[in-house]
């Protein structure tokens, strides 16, 4: 069973805390994250999904598009404490 801390930041607007749950039936190395999209009026072009384990520094796993709502990070480890945040974004950077 993994224990996740969740973390969320937004650029732009506050999207509320993303729902993340393990994916059931598979051997723990995978964890889907889902989160309220910012509100249609403000421009971003999508949203970036970042992770850290325990005690390390946060990186980019994901970018996504605007209309998309979920990720599934199939790159965890059983047992292992991830933190994620999910940030709107505009531009490259």
């Amino acid at each position: 069973m993994q224990t996740l801390v969740i973390l969320v930041v937004a650029l732009m607007e506050t999207m509320g805390i993303p729902q993340v749950r393990d994916n059931p039936n598979d051997d723990g190395s995978k964890i889907v994250i889902t989160w309220q999209a910012v509100s249609e009026e403000i421009a971003i072009d999508g949203y970036e999904i970042l992770r850290a384990e325990e005690g390390a520094e946060f990186e980019s796993i994901a970018r996504m598009r605007k209309f998309e709502q979920q990720y599934t990070d199939s790159e965890t480890k059983d047992g292992t404490v991830y933190r994620y945040q999910v940030v709107a974004v505009r531009g490259e950077e």
